[in-house]
């Protein structure tokens, strides 16, 4: 499915909205890739960012809410994984 503002998603639908296992493509070059319902992000899934960051947990409303695990890639080769709750 694509969109007019140049996303583009490959998934699950139900009745023309994202429903089930997905992956949304952003125009940006970020990507989430996990549950949908009601054609937004909702449950378990994973932000991937351009720059290599990526934020694996809890959806609701198509924002990271609840626990997670975030993974910050440092430009001097190092990585920073740390558990939150939002």
């Amino acid at each position: 499915m694509y969109y007019i503002n140049g996303d583009r998603y490959e998934g699950d639908c139900k009745n023309d909205k994202r429903e089930g296992k997905g992956i949304i493509f952003i125009k940006n070059g970020d990507r989430f890739e996990g549950d949908f319902k009601n054609d937004l992000g909702e449950g378990k899934g994973i932000y991937y960012y351009t720059d290599g960051d990526r934020y694996e947990g809890d959806f609701k409303n198509d924002n990271m809410e609840g626990k997670g695990l975030i993974t910050i890639l440092m430009v001097i080769g190092m990585k920073v994984i740390s558990e939150m709750t939002l």
